[in-house]
């Protein structure tokens, strides 16, 4: 019968052993998978930084090269604005031109017109002269004798007066004519050198305009050159734009994969830390348990558990939302967070907040840091469990526990 009862002892130790086992792989298993959570969102989270940083740069890309694109169009209004200016003086420069080389040909032309009456009044001088000669030398010669002879030969003094008249008249008459001719030659050879540097001038303007307009066309010629350039550039310009909008576009849809991504790890790690619990320190030693006890010669009871965390990083045992975040002269600085379902954990004697009241948390959350504050008789960590207002036994109730550690925080169902 003793034996049986050993042997039937012995397999239930077994199984239980066996069964331990089993929720102890399993809530390392979970564990595991938690951290594995954890690192991937912290993967996520680099490469979502590293996108953004991405994005950014393409974004300040695309801005250099649309501030580059809209100097372009500037410039090209510039520009065009310019090759307008020099055309409509080209224009003009043509058209004086045309009107300086009208008056130029007219002036050659008055030119020419001079020189051929003064050709002709030179011919008529000659004519003139030689009539003279001719005139004075048939004087001389009528009956062989001279002008005084001539005049001598008269018969009384009317015959001398009037062959007088006669030859003084034919002198007059051809003196006249001869100083007309001069007269006439020297107007026509003043107005020649009038017309002479008329022209001159004239094509001192012309060669003026002409500089202008050779002017005129290269600045012409220079704008439209650089408007093609700016055109070719602004069209280039837009090409890149495109490309690199292209590429924004692809970083974009990455972000968005990243954060579904992220939301769904988020998720696991939210419905992991809402659903497991997690030792509140990296340090597993317990100073002071839960209930009765004595301290320095007094008794109390104590309502949570004291954790051996010196000035270290506490974090929370589940997910939450923070309530209280303040100073009090028992606790010291403390933080009390709630789960849902009237569940909330306290921690105590903090040297350090590092959240605010309404701030959401997730488990294994940095909340603050353990220290010496209020009622406390060296540094450590108070940590308590509330379950409807009261306080439990972190260490003794039922349900699932702290998953990861080698102590377990069990709740009531």
């Amino acid at each position: 019968m003793k034996k049986t009862v050993i042997k039937t002892l012995i397999v239930v130790f077994a199984l239980v052993a066996m069964i331990s086992c089993f929720l102890l792989a399993g809530n390392s298993a979970g564990y595991d998978d938690y951290n594995e959570s954890i690192k991937k969102r912290d993967e996520l989270i680099a490469q979502n930084e590293k996108l953004e940083g991405e994005l950014d740069r393409i974004n300040k890309e695309i801005g250099d090269m649309h501030s580059e694109l809209i100097g372009n169009i500037q410039a090209s209004g510039d520009l065009t604005l310019k090759e307008q200016s020099y055309t409509a003086l080209l224009n003009a420069c043509l058209q004086q031109l045309s009107s300086e080389r009208e008056l130029l040909a007219v002036t050659e032309e008055l030119i020419s017109s001079i020189d051929t009456e003064i050709i002709t009044l030179e011919d008529r001088k000659v004519y003139l002269e030689d009539s003279l000669v001719k005139t004075v030398r048939n004087l001389q010669e009528n009956d062989g004798l001279g002008y005084i002879e001539f005049l001598l030969g008269s018969t009384d003094i009317i015959d001398f007066l009037n062959r007088y008249e006669y030859v003084t008249s034919i002198l007059d008459y051809h003196d006249t004519l001869l100083r007309d001719v001069e007269k006439t030659n020297a107007e026509l050879t003043a107005k020649k050198a009038e017309c002479l540097e008329l022209k001159s001038k004239q094509e001192e303007t012309l060669a003026l305009l002409e500089s202008r307009r050779i002017k005129y066309d290269e600045i012409i010629s220079e704008c439209m050159n650089e408007l093609s350039a700016l055109s070719s550039d602004s069209l280039l310009l837009e090409e890149l734009i495109k490309l690199k909008e292209n590429d924004m576009t692809q970083v974009e849809n990455e972000i968005k994969d990243v954060l579904a991504s992220l939301d769904n790890v988020n998720q696991d790690i939210n419905d992991f830390g809402y659903n497991n619990w997690f030792w509140p320190g990296d340090d597993k030693y317990i100073t002071s348990y839960y209930g009765g006890r004595e301290v320095e010669g007094s008794k109390n009871y104590h309502k949570g558990i004291d954790i051996n965390l010196r000035y270290e990083n506490v974090y929370a045992a589940r997910a939450g939302t923070v309530i209280t975040a303040k100073y009090s002269n028992s606790y010291g600085y403390y933080i009390v967070i709630d789960h849902g379902n009237n569940i909330q954990t306290l921690y105590a004697h903090l040297s350090k907040l590092d959240v605010k009241v309404g701030q959401k948390v997730s488990a294994r959350e940095l909340i603050g840091v353990s220290g010496n504050t209020g009622w406390s008789t060296g540094p450590h960590l108070h940590f308590e469990i509330r379950v409807n207002g009261s306080n439990v036994n972190p260490l003794k109730a039922k349900s699932v526990g702290i998953t990861g550690m080698s102590s377990y925080l069990n709740l009531p169902d």
